[in-house]
Order: structure tokens, then C-alpha cells, then sequence
């Protein structure tokens, strides 16, 4: 099935595989590690990334917020892909700019440049192969570098011009934020990496329509929520039942299904094994109908993961907002604790672990055994995962 997506490469020329995540569990990970830890690499996250290296993905995802940077290429280092130009061709690094708004989280840097400066010596590479502006949700007015998302994607196509990007994109934006974009740029952004699955099929209304008819690549993140989150149970019964008529599991069912409907998916597993199951959802395709069930089927329940409904209903296309997790869910009460305790983890006056309550050091270690913990809803996940 031809989409945009082929249009993607290597600087060798290899089409992209599906993308290694260094976000999510790894981030919070991190961030709550100890005062003691906080110059260590995280080593469980440089064994992910080079365990699905291994088994063949040639994309890996990151983000100035996630602040694995150095994870991200001690992993590429150690598979190699860092040692000189031929080698670094041969993998595609995507990077996100931090504009502010999440939590009381400031910009990392002053400015956009900067930033990209930062990732590239952080990452040990001379180039990202693609660049995104990770939300459109903030306020300029209030953030320290106040720069709006103009300023901000003007800075990007310089870094185009200047070598150090070869693409440039946006995360999480809606079709009227990405309009704006294209009422003034040069260069045109060519993804929008937003959170897709069967139970929210459109982050925003007719986001996927407007990307197709505008040539952007849709990169998904989460698209394996529906093995958690999904309360009926009935769309895992329609992905049981199309599974075994691939041979296949669930989790190669959904990515492969992202793949169908034209996107790009980013996952991630702690587990080598899964890597090499995911990489596997390339060598085969499912059919118009079993599309069209689990996309019918995933219609009849609505799960957001990140960000509330109502950023994506407003029109307004600068305001800061925190990180809402959609309501009424086990999932959005662990959010709405996690948003409240990291809230003071961003304040430009107490960045270390070391300096935080009681209650922060307790929800920190809630957020490292869900990395790990081998028991419970969240472990019944990651063994699926």
C-alpha cells in the first residue's frame, strides 16, 4: 500500500523501518532518578534502543524533553552507527524542540538554535535527519525565550539551510496550527507525529485527511494503547481473531495496522524479542476488511493518553497548557498524580530530585516500578508489549 510514507529514507537510501520510542516510561524514569544518578546514563533505555538496532529498525525517536539525548547515541555508538559518515547514513534520528508548556517546564535553551546545538553534541552527530516542534500548546508571552511558533519554525528552516537538519516537522498540532505554518514558511513541515490507534483515530478533527492532502507523514506514538486500555475487551477479540489468521500476535496486528492506514508507528519494549516481532509486521499486510474492522470496532470506544479533548476543539492556536490525560480512567488519576508531583520537578528554582518533597520521592519510585515492577496491570502490559 503506496502512501508518503515511502517517500522516507536514509541518507543511504533505505526505506525507514517502524521507530524505536526513547520517551515515555524512560523520561519519568530518569527524571526521578537520584541526586547520586543524575549524571549516569540510563542503561536499561541504551539496551533498548540497541537491542531493537539490533534486530533491524534504522529509526530512532527522541525529544529535548525526554532528555535522553545521551542514551540515544551511546546506543547508536555502540551499534556502530557513529563512526564515521557511511555509518551514520545508514540510521535516521528524529529530534523535538521544546517550546514550553508542559507543567511549569521552561525552554531547555534560548532559543531553537540552540537546542539543536545541544542535541547534536549531546547525540555525537553533525546532522538530525528530521526535527519536530513538539506542541503547539503554549504561550509565548509566557515562556523565557518568547519565541512564538513563527519565530520558533523560522529557526528550524535555518538549521535546513545550515546542514544540521535535513527535515523538519511539528508534533501533536491540529490543521489549523499547521495552516498558520504554511502561511509563511519556505520549508514545509513533512510530519506530525501524533497519537494514533484504533480508539482515537483522529488526534484532531480531520487531521488525517489534511495530512494526506498536504503530503505530510503521520507518525504515530502509542499505538499499541489499545492492549491496555481496552475496557470491553471486545476490539482485542477482533485482533485475537485476525491474528491467528496471520499468525500473528496483537501488538503486530496494531502496528501493522497503523502501517495499513499509511502512517508511521514509534514503539518502544524493554524486551529483545519484541523488537524482533515488531520488525516482522514488514513482511506481511492485512487485508481492506480486516482494516475496516478494527478500525470500525476501535470507533465504538474513545481513549486519549495524552493531552485533554479540548485542545484539539479550541481555535486558538497559541496557549499554554499542561498535559492533560483524558478523564475518567485508573490511567488519568496515575496522570493527574504524576502532573501535580512534577509540577515543582520543572520550576526554574528546584531542578534536583534531591531537592523535592516526600511525596514527589514516593511518586518518583511509583514511576521507576512501573518501569520495572514484574507484577501488576502495568507488567501484564509490558509483557505483551
Amino acid at each position: 500500500m503506496g502512501s508518503v510514507r515511502d517517500n522516507f529514507k536514509t541518507k543511504s537510501g533505505d526505506p525507514l523501518t517502524i521507530g524505536v520510542g526513547s520517551g515515555t516510561k524512560w523520561q519519568w524514569l530518569k527524571k526521578a532518578r537520584s541526586e547520586d544518578e543524575k549524571d549516569q546514563l540510563v542503561e536499561p533505555l541504551v539496551t533498548t534502543i540497541l537491542s531493537a538496532l539490533e534486530q533491524g529498525f534504522n529509526h530512532v525517536d527522541t525529544a529535548e524533553m525526554y532528555t535522553t539525548h545521551e542514551e540515544v547515541g551511546e546506543a547508536l555508538r555502540r551499534a556502530g552507527y557513529l563512526t564515521d559518515e557511511k555509518a551514520r547514513e545508514k540510521v535516521w534520528i528524529t529530534d523535538k524542540y521544546y517550546p514550553g508548556g508542559f507543567f511549569t517546564q521552561p525552554p531547555f535553551t534560548e532559543s531553537t538554535t540552540a537546542s539543536i546545538d545541544v542535541a547534536l553534541q549531546k547525540i555525537g552527530t553533525n546532522y538530525l535527519d528530521l526535527y519536530l516542534l513538539h506542541t503547539p500548546f503554549f504561550d509565548p508571552t509566557k515562556t523565557s525565550t518568547g519565541l512564538a511558533i513563527k519565530d520558533i519554525w523560522q529557526q528550524m528552516e535555518q538549521a535546513v539551510r545550515d546542514g544540521k537538519v535535513r527535515y523538519i516537522g511539528v508534533s501533536n498540532f491540529a490543521a489549523s496550527h499547521i495552516e498558520e505554518i504554511l502561511s509563511y514558511s519556505t520549508i514545509k513541515p513533512v510530519v506530525n507525529q501524533i497519537e494514533f490507534h484504533p480508539f482515537l483515530q483522529e488526534q484532531s478533527p480531520g487531521i488525517a485527511a489534511f495530512c494526506a492532502k498536504n503530503d505530510i507523514l503521520i507518525e504515530t506514538y502509542s499505538p499499541l494503547a489499545p492492549l491496555f486500555r481496552d475496557d470491553s475487551g471486545k476490539l482485542n477479540e477482533t485482533l485475537d481473531k485476525i491474528g491467528a489468521k496471520y499468525q500473528k500476535n496483537n501488538a503486530q496486528v496494531l502496528l501493522r495496522y497503523v502501517m495499513e492506514k499509511g502512517h508511521l508507528p514509534i514503539t518502544t519494549s524493554s524486551k529483545a524479542e519484541r523488537f524482533k516481532e515488531a520488525m516482522e509486521i514488514h513482511s506481511f499486510e492485512l487485508s481492506k476488511e480486516d482494516v475496516a474492522l478494527i478500525s470500525e470496532e476501535g470507533a465504538k470506544h474513545h481513549f486519549r493518553a495524552f493531552f485533554a479533548d479540548e485542545r484539539f476543539l479550541s481555535t486558538s492556536k497559541n496557549v499554554q497548557a499542561t498535559v492533560a490525560r483524558s478523564a475518567s480512567s485508573t490511567f488519568a488519576e496515575y496522570r493527574s498524580k504524576q502532573t501535580q508531583q512534577l509540577g515543582p520537578l520543572y520550576s526554574s528554582k528546584t531542578q534536583n530530585v534531591g531537592e523535592k518533597s516526600e511525596e514527589f520521592k514516593r511518586f518518583a519510585e511509583m514511576a521507576r516500578s512501573t518501569a520495572y515492577n514484574s507484577e501488576g496491570k502495568a507488567a501484564s502490559v509490558e509483557a505483551r508489549l
